[in-house]
């Protein structure tokens, strides 16, 4: 199988370049259409739960809610050398690798590994440093 017919979103999780020719970049430009636009209606929403809901369209996880009212804490673990993008948010409980990225935005829901870059909501590695 050729590397354009793999899933793209699988090949940019492998940390592979996807040039803007690629005959599946369209579903990139629909995720990120999909997901400004639900992000932009969380500012319409006035209840709790409104608001819960457009979340886990967004990172794609239903959460049950018989736990949505626990608190999850626990530390992060920021290892040397990590840069954080502005406006990331980063779980209890995670911990980002030496020398890795996390892009501006991005929601770290795992741990990130040594020198590789993550983005996206849910944040995913798009790139080996190493």
């Amino acid at each position: 199988m050729g590397n354009t017919e793999r899933d793209i979103f699988k090949r940019m999780r492998d940390g592979e370049s996807i040039p803007f020719d690629d005959p599946q970049y369209p579903r990139i430009t629909e995720a990120i259409s999909r997901t400004t636009r639900l992000s932009v209606a969380l500012n319409t929403f006035t209840e709790i739960d409104q608001v819960r809901v457009r979340l886990d369209e967004i990172i794609g996880i239903p959460l049950d809610p018989a736990h949505r009212r626990v608190l999850d804490i626990g530390p992060v673990h920021i290892k040397r050398n990590a840069w954080i993008g502005a406006a990331a948010t980063i779980l209890p409980g995670v911990t980002v690798g030496e020398n890795s990225v996390v892009a501006a935005g991005a929601l770290v829901a795992k741990d990130v590994p040594d020198n590789t870059v993550v983005a996206g909501v849910p944040a995913k590695v798009i790139r080996d440093l190493g």
